[in-house]
This record gives C-alpha cells, sequence and structure tokens, in this order.
C-alpha cells in the first residue's frame, strides 16, 4: 500500500501571494495514473511567534527543536500559525537540513495582498507529494475581501487561506483551508458560517476537504457547532487516537495536558474518507515543548467512491455490503449462499432533553458519509436530525469484516447543549431473512429455544400497550438480569447466525428482539435483530463501543458456542473447583426458622430427621436458610445468633458433627439485602450503603412469606433497601459475614442473590443535569465475588463460595450457584450454556413436591445439574415427598456409579457418539480417562409412547448401563418408556 501522510501545521511562512482572495493558479492537467486508496496525513501545529518565548523559550534555543518537531510528525500537509519573518527566514531551511521536504505558502492578513510573513499562517505540504493548484484567502471581518479586522477582534488582523491541491502519487486533488481563529466570541461566532461559505465557493467540486488550524474556541461552543455542521471533527470520529485531550501547553512541561484546552482541530468531509488515527504530540525535545502547542495530526485513508456508492467486504466465510445511505444491504454466509439481510438500517439512537424523553432518531432521515479501508467500512453521520431538528451529535460506525463474523463498532458524540444521549441500538438487523428451520436461542435462566421466533416475540406482554406495541413488539431480554450470557442466535440444523456482545467492561446490554409492523400490509411480520446499549453521553462528552458481532456460520450451533467461548477465555477467571463441590449430587435447601418467626426445624433435626432424609437419596449436603434469631429474610444483615437454640456455639457443634458424618453444610447469607428494621440499618448505615433511584429515594423491595392467614402477605410484608456492589463499607459487611461461616465450621459461604442483576433496582446518580443509572451492575458484583473468592482461595482452597444466579461473568467467581430462575417449560434448552461451560457446578430449581418428578430429575442429569431439593419451598424435606423421594433415590446412584463421567466429566452435548432416534433426548459427557458416559431419555410429554434407540461412539465398546423405571438396554440399544432414563457407559477399544 501507498502510504501517504499529510500533516497541517498552521506555521506561516511566506511565499508570493497572487490575487487576494482569487485564484491564483490555474488547474493543471491531471495525470491518469490514480490509485484507489491514498493515505496521507493532515495536521495543524501552531509555532509561536520567535519574537515572544525567553530564557530555554527563546527562538534561538527553540528553534531546533521546533524543526525536529516539524520531521518527526511526517506530516504530509499541515497548517501553521504564528508565522513571522524571522521564523520564515531561518525554519525552512532549517527543517531542510533535518530531511524535511517542505513547500512554504503563507496568507499574512496584515498585508492588503496577503502577501508576506507578518504574523503569517502557511500551507505547508510536502514538495514529493503535493503541489498547489489554486490559492485564495480572505480577512475575518464584514468586508473578507480587503485587509480589515472585524466585530469585537481588533488587536489582530485575522483570516484564512485554502488551497486546491494535487496528490501527485495518485493524481488526486483534495481542497485545504487553514486558519487562525480569532479570540473575540463574536468575531468566531461571525466568522464561522464565513468559512464553511467559502469553503463551499473554493470547493465547488466537493472534493475531499480538510479545515485545519488554531481555532481559539473549544468543542462545546456553537462556532464549534457550526464548523462541525459542514465539517467532521476528527478527534470525535478517528478510529484510533494518540495522545492526550488537550493540545495547548502554554510552554510549561508541567501542564495537565488532559485537562488542557483542545484549541487545535482536524476537520475532514466527504464520502471515502476515514479518519484512521488522530495523534495530539506531546513529544519533548531535551525535556521542553517546541512550541506552546502541542502538534496535532490525523492519518486519512481516501478511496474512490464506487459508482452506486455502495461497499462490499468478502471472504470464503461471510460478505456483507453497506449502501451509501448507511444501509445493511447484505450480509450473507458465503458457504451456503444463505442471505440474512433484506436492506434495512443498522441502528436507532434515543436520547431526553429537558423538554422530552426518549426522542428516537432514525437512520433514514440522515445524510452519512460512507468510506472503506481494507477489511473496514465506516459510516459516519456529522449531525443529526429528529423530528426536523438538526442535533450537534455525531455517530459513526465501523464495520469489520473477520475471519468468522463481522464486528459493529460505534462511537457516538453528544455535543447538543442540554441533552443526553441514553440508549443507543447497534447493530440492527432488520428485516431479517430467516430459513424455516432457524429456531430462536436465547440464554434466559440458562437457556431456551422456541420454534418460531417471529410467533415468540409476537406474543404481547401482560400489559398491552404500556409499550407502543402498535408499532412493533418485543421480547424482553437484558444481559445478567436472569440472561446468562451475552449473545443470542437463530440457529438452523447446518447453519446459523450468531449474535454476541463481547464486551468486557460488561456494561448493561439488551438483546433486541423485535417484530415491527408492517405499515402497507398491517401485519407484525418485520423481524429485527439486534443489540441496545446505554451511553448516557451528555453534551461534551462521547462513548465508544467495539464490542458487538454478528456471525452467520455453517455446520451447528456448537460452532456459534466455541466463537463465544473464544471471547470468554480472554477475560475468564475461574479457579479449580473443590473437588467436594464436583462430587454434589444434590442438596437440601431447608428453612429453619421462617421470615415471620415459626420454626420449621431446629438445630438437632439437623442431625437428626433433616441428615436422614438427605441420606435416604443418597444426598450428603445441606443448604441452610433461617439458622438465626429473626428468621429467614429478616433482620439482614444482623444475621443475630439464636440464644433461644444456644446461639452460634450449638449452630457450630451441630455443623461439626453434621459434617463428621461426611456431610457438607452450605451455609446461607443475603448478599445484597438490608432489613429496615435492622440494626445496621437503623444506625445510619443503611441509608449510606443502599442504591438510589432517579428521584434520590431509596429503592426497595418486598418479600410477601405468609403463615397461614392472609395478613402478612397482604399488608406486613418485610421491607428492604438494597446494598450498592463495591461500596467498602459493605464489602466489609460481607467480609464479616464470611468470616463467620467459616468459623461456624461451614464447608461453603453462599450469598443469595449476587449471581444476576435486577431489571430495574440499579443505583442512580442524581447530582447532573440529568439522572444517570449505573449501567455497570454485572462489573461490580463481579469485582465483589472476587474479593470475596480471593478472600480463602489460599487459606482455605476447599471453603466454597457459592451465590444464587448463574451469569457467565458473575459465576466464574463461584465454586457453585443456585440456579436462577427456574427453567421447566417446554422451551427449555441449556444445551448452549452447559456446552459452553462445561466447568460450572450448577443446581436446578422448582421442583418443590410430587408433581412431574421424573421429567423433571432427567433433564438435570441430561444436563449435568445438581438438584435443588427445595421441598414446599424449604419448608419440608424430601421424606416428606415419596415420590420425589424414590425416584431421586435411583438418579443420584446413577450420578455416583458414574461420577467420573456425570459429575467429575466434561459435559460434550450431542458431540462424540450418533443415536438413531431423533425422539430420544441424548447427551454424552467424557471423563478424564476418556470413558463416555451417554445419557438417554424418554422425554416425549402427552400420551405415553415407548421409544427404542441405537447408541453408536465410534471406536468405543459398551461396558454397562443402568436404568430407571422399565427402561431396558441391550447391548447398544436402549428401550425407554415414558420419562425412563438410561446410562450407557463406553469406553476405548
Amino acid at each position: 500500500m501507498n502510504r501517504i501522510s499529510v500533516i497541517s501545521i498552521l506555521s506561516a511562512i511566506a511565499l508570493p501571494l497572487l490575487g487576494a482572495g482569487s485564484a491564483s493558479t490555474a488547474p493543471k492537467a491531471l495525470p491518469t495514473n490514480e490509485e484507489p486508496e491514498i493515505n496521507i496525513r493532515v495536521g495543524t501545529f501552531n509555532l509561536w511567534r520567535s519574537d515572544i518565548g525567553k530564557e530555554e523559550y527563546s527562538w534561538e534555543k527553540r528553534r531546533d527543536r521546533l524543526a525536529r518537531a516539524i520531521v518527526d510528525c511526517r506530516m504530509d500537509v499541515f497548517a501553521a500559525e504564528e508565522v513571522d519573518t524571522t521564523m520564515f527566514s531561518q525554519l525552512p531551511a532549517l527543517v531542510g537540513s533535518k530531511g524535511g521536504n517542505y513547500k512554504w505558502r503563507t496568507f499574512s492578513p496584515y498585508d492588503s495582498e496577503g502577501k508576506g510573513s507578518i504574523k503569517a499562517q502557511a500551507i505547508v505540504y510536502k514538495a514529493d507529494v503535493f503541489e498547489i493548484l489554486d490559492f485564495h484567502h480572505f480577512w475575518c471581518s464584514e468586508t473578507p475581501d480587503e485587509i480589515s479586522t472585524g466585530w469585537d477582534e481588533v488587536k489582530f488582523k485575522r483570516g484564512a487561506c485554502c488551497a486546491t491541491m494535487l496528490h501527485k502519487p495518485s493524481g488526486r486533488r483534495i481542497f485545504v483551508m487553514v486558519s487562525h481563529f480569532p479570540l473575540g466570541k463574536e468575531a468566531r461566532l461571525h466568522f464561522a458560517p464565513m468559512v464553511v461559505e467559502r469553503a463551499k465557493k473554493y470547493n465547488p467540486e466537493n472534493l475531499p476537504s480538510f479545515f485545519v488550524g488554531d481555532l481559539n474556541t473549544r468543542q462545546e461552543r456553537p462556532e464549534s457547532a457550526i464548523l462541525r455542521g459542514w465539517w467532521s471533527d476528527s478527534y470525535l470520529t478517528a478510529i484510533e487516537k494518540e495522545g492526550t485531550k488537550g493540545t495547548f501547553n502554554n510552554h510549561n512541561v508541567g501542564t495537565d495536558m488532559e485537562n488542557a484546552p483542545r484549541i487545535d482541530f482536524v476537520y475532514f468531509r466527504g464520502n471515502g474518507i476515514t479518519p484512521q488515527r488522530y495523534v495530539c504530540d506531546t513529544r519533548k525535545y531535551d525535556g521542553l515543548y517546541p512550541s506552546d502547542h502541542c502538534p496535532v495530526y490525523v492519518d486519512f485513508t481516501i478511496n474512490e467512491v464506487p459508482e452506486d456508492g455502495t461497499y462490499c467486504l468478502k471472504n470464503e466465510n461471510i460478505s456483507v455490503k453497506i449502501g451509501k445511505g448507511g444501509d445493511l444491504l447484505s450480509l450473507r454466509n458465503e458457504r451456503t449462499g444463505q442471505e440474512y439481510a433484506a436492506g434495512g438500517y443498522m441502528w436507532r439512537l434515543y436520547y431526553d432533553a429537558t423538554y422530552e424523553k426518549e426522542i428516537q432518531v432514525i437512520p433514514t432521515q440522515q445524510n452519512p458519509q460512507v468510506s472503506a479501508v481494507g477489511n473496514r467500512i465506516s459510516v459516519f453521520y456529522p449531525q443529526i436530525t429528529a423530528d426536523g431538528k438538526t442535533l450537534d451529535m455525531q455517530v459513526r460506525l465501523d464495520i469489520t469484516l473477520e475471519k468468522d463474523k463481522v464486528r459493529y463498532a460505534s462511537t457516538v458524540c453528544n455535543n447538543e447543549p442540554h441533552t443526553v444521549i441514553r440508549e443507543f441500538q447497534y447493530p440492527l438487523l432488520r428485516d431479517a431473512r430467516l430459513p424455516s428451520d432457524h429456531k430462536l436461542y436465547t440464554s434466559e435462566a440458562g437457556g431456551m429455544l422456541f420454534d418460531n421466533p417471529l410467533k415468540t416475540i409476537n406474543k404481547v406482554s401482560s400489559s398491552p400497550y404500556k409499550k407502543p406495541e402498535q408499532v412493533f413488539r418485543q421480547r424482553n431480554v437484558k444481559y445478567g438480569a436472569k440472561v446468562f450470557m451475552n449473545c443470542f442466535g437463530l440457529f438452523g440444523e447446518n447453519q446459523g447466525l450468531y449474535f454476541g456482545s463481547h464486551d468486557d467492561t460488561f456494561q448493561d446490554t439488551w438483546h433486541g428482539l423485535r417484530v415491527y409492523r408492517d405499515e402497507t400490509s398491517g401485519e407484525y411480520d418485520i423481524l429485527e435483530f439486534g443489540f441496545y446499549k446505554y451511553p448516557h453521553c451528555f453534551c461534551g462528552e462521547s462513548w465508544e463501543c467495539e464490542a458487538n458481532v454478528i456471525a452467520p456460520y455453517s455446520g451447528t450451533w456448537h460452532k456459534a458456542s466455541r466463537i463465544y467461548r473464544d471471547w470468554v477465555d480472554t477475560w475468564w477467571d475461574h479457579r479449580e473447583t473443590p473437588r467436594w463441590v464436583r462430587e454434589m449430587k444434590s442438596w437440601q435447601r431447608v428453612i429453619f426458622k421462617h421470615q415471620y418467626g415459626e420454626y420449621l426445624f431446629k438445630y438437632p433435626d439437623l442431625n437428626g430427621k433433616v441428615d436422614a432424609s438427605g441420606q435416604s437419596v443418597g444426598c450428603n449436603a445441606l443448604f441452610l436458610f433461617g439458622w438465626w434469631a429473626e428468621g429467614m429474610d429478616h433482620g439482614n444483615p444482623d444475621y443475630t445468633p439464636d440464644e433461644s437454640q444456644g446461639g452460634d456455639e450449638a449452630l457450630k457443634k451441630a455443623i461439626a458433627e453434621y459434617q463428621g458424618n461426611g456431610n457438607h453444610l452450605l451455609l446461607y447469607y443475603n448478599g445484597k439485602l438490608i432489613d429496615r428494621e435492622s440494626r445496621f440499618y437503623r444506625s445510619g448505615m443503611g441509608s449510606k450503603v443502599c442504591r438510589h433511584d432517579n428521584t434520590g429515594s431509596e429503592i426497595l423491595e418486598r418479600y410477601k412469606f405468609t403463615g397461614q392467614g392472609t395478613w402478612l402477605g397482604e399488608y406486613d410484608q418485610r421491607t428492604f433497601a438494597v446494598a450498592t456492589m463495591m461500596d467498602p463499607r459493605w464489602n466489609e459487611v460481607l467480609f464479616s459475614l464470611q468470616d463467620r461461616a467459616y468459623g461456624l465450621g461451614a464447608h461453603s459461604v453462599f450469598f443469595d442473590q449476587l449471581g444476576y442483576i435486577e431489571s430495574e433496582s440499579t443505583n442512580w446518580d442524581t447530582s447532573r443535569e440529568f439522572p444517570v443509572p449505573d449501567t455497570y451492575g454485572i462489573r461490580k458484583r463481579a469485582e465483589c465475588l472476587k474479593l470475596l473468592r480471593d478472600r480463602y482461595a489460599e487459606k482455605a482452597p476447599d471453603f466454597a463460595l457459592g451465590a444464587e444466579g448463574t451469569v457467565d461473568a458473575l459465576c466464574q467467581y463461584c465454586d457453585y450457584t443456585h440456579g436462577y430462575p427456574a427453567n421447566d417449560g417446554p422451551d427449555r434448552w441449556i444445551n448452549f450454556f452447559r456446552f459452553t461451560f462445561p466447568e460450572i457446578v450448577f443446581t436446578d430449581r422448582g421442583l418443590r413436591d410430587d408433581e412431574d418428578v421424573p421429567r423433571h430429575v432427567n433433564n438435570t442429569i441430561l444436563d449435568g445439574q445438581r438438584n435443588d431439593i427445595e421441598i414446599w419451598r424449604c419448608r419440608g424435606i424430601i421424606a416428606d415427598t415419596p415420590v420425589y423421594q424414590a425416584y431421586l433415590a435411583q438418579a443420584n446412584a446413577i450420578k455416583e456409579h458414574f461420577k467420573d463421567c456425570l459429575l467429575l466429566g466434561r459435559y460434550n452435548d450431542t458431540l462424540g457418539f450418533s443415536s438413531s432416534n431423533a425422539e430420544v433426548d441424548a447427551r454424552s459427557f467424557i471423563a478424564e480417562d476418556g470413558k463416555m458416559a451417554v445419557v438417554v431419555a424418554n422425554q416425549r410429554t402427552g400420551k405415553p409412547r415407548t421409544l427404542s434407540t441405537k447408541i453408536d461412539v465410534p471406536g468405543c465398546r459398551f461396558v454397562e448401563a443402568m436404568t430407571t423405571g422399565s427402561a431396558k438396554v441391550d447391548g447398544t440399544k436402549a428401550t425407554l418408556g415414558q420419562f425412563d432414563l438410561a446410562v450407557m457407559l463406553f469406553e476405548k477399544r
């Protein structure tokens, strides 16, 4: 690739000027060897007058630094400001002596013809790269074509100059305008539209256009907004940024450049132009800056615009095509020929203003600039329009083709006063074209698979028209809120479409599942899929995200799983799970004292009927709830010792006896709820560490457990504040609870509600113009769980940490998790999660009596889950449900017999074997020694039917089998009645 760097340094060095404000050179014939792509570096550099600096910044001492800086920046064309006669007489030659081959074309606003180098500005360019074809200048005043001052800028004469330039290597032309803007506020505000109008006048062909200089303004000021109405600010849109935000160093090496003024700008305009890299070069020479401004430059790529305005990226797996209006014209699986796109727009934006909330911006009302470089297409919106109002907001989309997926990056900038960009929906696959076999997968509750995506999303919510369902229907899926993974998919038998938000900041992400109404037919049949993020971007702020990917893949859904896991492995931090946890088949989850004061069990029962009940089904773990004086969901986080039973000493003794018999006790705490009647809350600390809503009020939750009347649930339920994760004061509370569990001798500490986030109860900051929610709840809970895990990782590696919920970013710090929410309906499909995370130990949930036992228990064996025995919602024990007791005893005996595969092995889904009957559910588990257990079950509901299947494991021989119910195994053939199960073991021949 022929790389060309264009740098604009506004240093004026006098060259003869022709007529003021008029074309000075006739256009020359252009060479015909045009290249499809050129790369240039354009910049600006205020050189600082030679007569101002003192001591180390005197001209004699800094001129060498300045020349070195110009050469080192390697700009192709740049604007130079504050060029004076002394500087112009010395600096070009000095730059040349250091290897810089530059020409300088100056404009002095102090000369009636603009000639000379008195307080001049210049277009400086590499002689072997560019040639000036025409040149113009004008003044900052009401009479711009004659020497003059204007408005409130009376001390200095100001102006601008511009040129059409020939890029010699390619034969293509560009337009460059440079200026040193006035200091006067009124003058800047009047000069900005004049600069835009002159750019239009002197660049009638709309060549690639650059405006650069020391503009003596800030991004948020109105004159900047005027300039952004024509050009684009490369600082806001460049793909990469280096250096500091501030550009004015005030010739002081101690200047905080990150917070220094950004007053030097590089603007650009035109289709086919991509700002690759923005640099504020803060290099020092001999420990000092070369000027009071830092050079600023941008690497641009300029491509020819295709005749039809469309750009295409393609490899052997995928192709993607973007239209001139920024629409997604094509997203195609090149291996199968499947087209998924239909030409719809790719994004939506929502912002709040002081007069209205959630104002929608859609791309069909916008005019983007589109360009392509290598394997990336960029779509840039220099301003956006909503309801006829032009907004000083910018959107840049970068679509990059990778080997097996398309990455959709975005940058959003807000310069519109008194607004906040709340939501950005991107990428959107609008009016998706799906083959008939594509099913919708989401990781809700561990995983659900829906046969008909259109029908599933079309279901109206339980509160119809709370959302504008006359426009669209939506399925609410928010990562972290009962949604285990930040991906979803459309899976067919031999191909599919994977959507992943590979976002290791773990910010709030909605999975966009919508069906829009066709205005012509009136039918809700326009399928749309994508991701929704929440920038909360105020005026003067920007936000970027490069996490979202879409992958058309060939083969089974396991390929999509591997794409997600490859990303997960870049941040995954899961320790080796204690062996006793891996061998745990089930636990009994039992409340000893309930919220309203009723004792269901007491400490002596732990080693009496509770343990006996567990042993009857091969369960050697107790998940102990309500062991403290206040009772379950009461008194958090005091957890007062129950002195009526002998306090902590009696509990510790009971735990020691229980675990001495080969059992494991898991001690419960809630990780976030603060009872408003607790001592902790009433001390004043509770209100300090709890979450607050968008009005500043405390966020409250209620849990309506009742006795046998109606009073408690209807009127007298307990009220809890909700702790803010990663508040150091709350962390200390959790640490002390963990230490107490360890001191009581428990084998594990468990924190309820820390393995997921809530849909709504986030903490808000109300100190800004608009209230802002904390959208990083997952990350903060992950940080909290990591602290808890690491405290005992070396001291007591077998002391396990558990949490409720199995969100991937959170469960990485847990040794096991308690399944939440329950997932046992007809759409249950946790295969994807289980295959992606085979090392995670997690339980089922929801089986609380003798109803539908075999089918439910079979699911847990098929999917490698542990059983959460929660009889009557933890009010009873397994002995109270004889059907469940009998079947679980069989199931746990099978787990124990084949534990090397089923408990200690790796879940391998349907891989590594074949089953002759697709109606039979079948999964494989692989032990460390290579043996494979294949679990088969007849899970068909409805009228009972007997099913048979033959299992073939290539290279292996059948060893043995165990069954439930009436199932029979004859060699590699299994015959199963309804809800029968068999486990068949194979080993290598």
